[in-house]
């Protein structure tokens, strides 16, 4: 039978919201949801058979940092490391384990498999051109690629390497492919210098005024915050189709002019993504905005893979919801970046979903979330339970026969950012998870 709960605890209401970088769930009041079991799993048949195939079927993971003794990664990246593009999620942003286990596998994988890129979410406007204006110091490549959620001692061990890897016949690539601004470094005004640099080192000489057109689109976009902001609109609604078209034209003058001017095309097209995404979540709300992000993104990922790095593997650094193959949430009932990449990519794809027991993650503010206690027949509760974590666990896509593996084809809770848990169903959204033990705050850098 299932274990009955008593909620010492309750919430009247959780909003998951999954803005800059992805999001941090935020909640009304700042109590901790707290529930406990008045009886234990092994009071289900059906739970005992789910811990079993967990036991059966996950490989343990000898360390979360250690880059010399790798043999438990090899063991594990013998399922993936045939496939083109491999996404690492994570249920937060704010955990240096994760931070951790996916700095490792990146680095292994580049080492060993020739994974020859790593994409993060964050601007496809700063991370795809900081390489390329030799910047020498892995901090000030990582503050001015990725989202403030990442400055942290164990993503700075990544960008570290990626600075190493620079002078080597086969150097990490560093990618992003969001539609926002991720930095502070390089905000919507920097465009002016970016464009104006490509002008002045390939000698064009375009029939239109470039600066004009460009801070047309700049306008647009500030005054698209203050009405999502502040409800402040007119001026982005009186201004918003004129910056559509003076995108367009600055993004078929590039187009125009051939493969060597893929990335300014790539980075012009990223800013129509953003407009998109700001009049969606202005007329619809954050549902529908994060729909247009995450459709900008999915379009912003497949130009680097399809048309910037054409022969590369890449790695994925993002979100469990944006990377999930199917529908992320009970909240979003839409395809998201994931599911489009699935589409576009199907047997070349190889999703892993990151998860955690217990602990705390920081959100998007830096702040404290705890893990709460796990519901029965949860994924937390049933590897909680075999006491094998960190762990990584392969996943069918066919239900096999007898019950042990049910419950990753069917309707399971699993915790988004430690605390909320939302009806998911693993094996249509991932190939495999890596469930860590315990959570912490990262080492922040500032």
């Amino acid at each position: 039978m299932k274990s009955q709960f008593k909620h010492v605890a309750t919430l009247a209401t959780v909003i998951f919201m999954f803005g800059c970088g992805g999001g941090s769930s935020t909640t009304q009041n700042d109590s901790v949801v707290t529930e406990v079991s008045t009886s234990t799993s092994t009071d289900s048949v059906n739970t005992r058979a789910y811990e079993q195939y967990v036991v059966t079927h996950a490989m343990q993971l000898d360390s979360l940092t250690d880059n010399n003794n790798t043999s438990d990664l090899a063991q594990i990246t013998a399922h993936f490391n045939d496939k083109r593009i491999v996404q690492l999620g994570e249920s937060t942003h704010g955990s240096k384990q994760m931070n951790q286990i996916k700095t490792r596998l990146i680095k292994y994988l580049h080492q060993n498999h020739d994974y020859n890129v790593v994409a993060f979410e964050s601007s496809m406007y700063s991370c795809n051109l900081k390489l390329e204006t030799n910047i020498k110091t892995a901090q000030s490549l990582l503050t001015s690629c990725a989202f403030g959620i990442w400055h942290s001692d164990e993503v700075l061990e990544l960008f570290d390497y990626i600075i190493e890897t620079q002078s080597t016949d086969r150097p990490l690539k560093l990618a992003g492919y969001d539609v926002q601004f991720s930095s502070g470094n390089y905000p919507a005004s920097s465009l002016h210098d970016y464009y104006e640099q490509i002008i002045t080192q390939n000698q064009l000489t375009p029939n239109f005024d470039i600066t004009t057109h460009l801070q047309q689109y700049i306008n647009t976009g500030d005054a698209g915050i203050r009405c999502r902001d502040n409800k402040q609109c007119e001026q982005f609604e009186d201004t918003y189709l004129d910056a559509i078209a003076s995108l367009e034209l600055i993004t078929h003058y590039f187009e125009s002019l051939g493969n060597d001017f893929v990335l300014p095309t790539a980075i012009t097209k990223s800013q129509h993504f953003r407009l998109l995404m700001l009049k969606a979540d202005i007329e619809g709300g954050v549902s529908a905005g994060m729909k247009a992000r995450d459709t900008g993104m999915a379009e912003n990922f497949i130009t680097l893979a399809e048309d910037i790095y054409p022969n590369e593997k890449v790695v994925i650094w993002a979100h469990n919801f944006h990377i999930s193959e199917s529908y992320p949430s009970q909240y979003y009932q839409d395809k998201f970046m994931g599911a489009l990449l699935n589409d576009y990519y199907s047997d070349e794809l190889y999703t892993v979903g990151i998860y955690m027991l217990s602990g705390e993650s920081g959100n998007n503010n830096r702040r404290p979330v705890p893990v709460t206690a796990h519901q029965a027949d949860s994924l937390e509760s049933i590897v909680q339970a075999t006491s094998l974590a960190p762990l990584f666990l392969p996943l069918s896509k066919e239900n096999q026969s007898g019950s042990s593996d049910d419950w990753l084809h069917t309707q399971t809770r699993a915790k988004e950012w430690g605390e909320g848990n939302a009806e998911v169903v693993l094996s249509e959204n991932y190939d495999a998870l890596i469930v860590i033990d315990t959570s912490s705050l990262p080492d922040y850098l500032d």
